[in-house]
């Protein structure tokens, strides 16, 4: 799947890679569309960006909101392998966040972040350290992380908030 990215984000999401349905259908998230409702529950979007009604492209207009979103791996699974986090994949991932510049960082999972950094985060939320010295910010997995729904969006507000500070 391509990287939904642009010059001067101010928040790129980084997730583990594209789910096979997600894939096909040529749109991030598209299968359960969690992820698109957290984001407009949050106030991180006015819109439900990819609704029941979604058509392929609709992911881009994340665009329109300053943020982005990419995987450590490109290729589509139903299950990550971490493994596949080659050396290769490192470099294509460190030249989207150098090409985006985003100012935050939100890996979606504890996975992402720990696989990314060689680092375990201890909760949910900001990190320290920061890698690529940007700001850093781990969410929940928005469709199988079994915490409670009001926690999870709780995470995605203070997110919200720090874009608007």
């Amino acid at each position: 799947m391509e990287p939904i990215i642009a010059p001067n984000l101010k928040l790129l999401f980084i997730g583990l890679n594209p789910a096979v349905t997600s894939y096909e259908n040529g749109v991030y998230f598209s299968s359960r569309r969690k992820f698109w409702e957290l984001l407009h529950e949050s106030g991180l979007t006015t819109e439900t960006i990819v609704g029941r009604n979604w058509q392929r492209g609709d992911d881009k207009r994340l665009l329109s909101y300053g943020m982005g979103i990419t995987d450590l791996i490109h290729t589509p699974s139903d299950q990550f392998r971490r493994h596949d986090f080659t050396l290769d994949e490192r470099k294509r991932l460190a030249d989207e966040i150098a090409y985006a510049n985003p100012r935050i960082l939100a890996f979606l999972g504890k996975k992402a972040y720990a696989t990314y950094t060689g680092m375990a985060p201890l909760d949910y939320g900001w990190q320290t350290p920061n890698p690529e010295g940007r700001l850093v910010f781990v969410l929940p997995f928005p469709t199988t992380t079994p915490i409670p729904h009001a926690q999870r969006v709780s995470l995605y507000r203070e997110l919200a908030k720090s874009l608007v500070s």
